[in-house]
C-alpha cells in the first residue's frame, strides 16, 4: 500500500524555530521516522511539502 503525506507550509523549518516552545525534531529527522514507521508495515510513503 502506497501513502501520500502532504506538509504544509513551514513544517520544513521544524527543528530550527523557538526550540523553547517546539521540539528539536526536524522534519528530515521525522520524515526518516515516518518512513521507517511505515516501511516496518510494508508500506511506501511519500512526503510532499507544499
Amino acid at each position: 500500500m502506497k501513502f501520500l503525506l502532504i506538509q504544509g507550509a513551514n513544517l520544513n523549518s521544524l527543528g530550527y524555530r523557538q526550540g523553547n516552545t517546539y521540539d528539536d525534531t526536524t522534519a528530515e529527522q521525522l520524515d526518516r521516522m515516518l518512513k521507517q514507521h511505515a516501511s516496518d508495515f510494508d508500506y511506501e510513503l511519500d512526503i510532499f511539502y507544499t
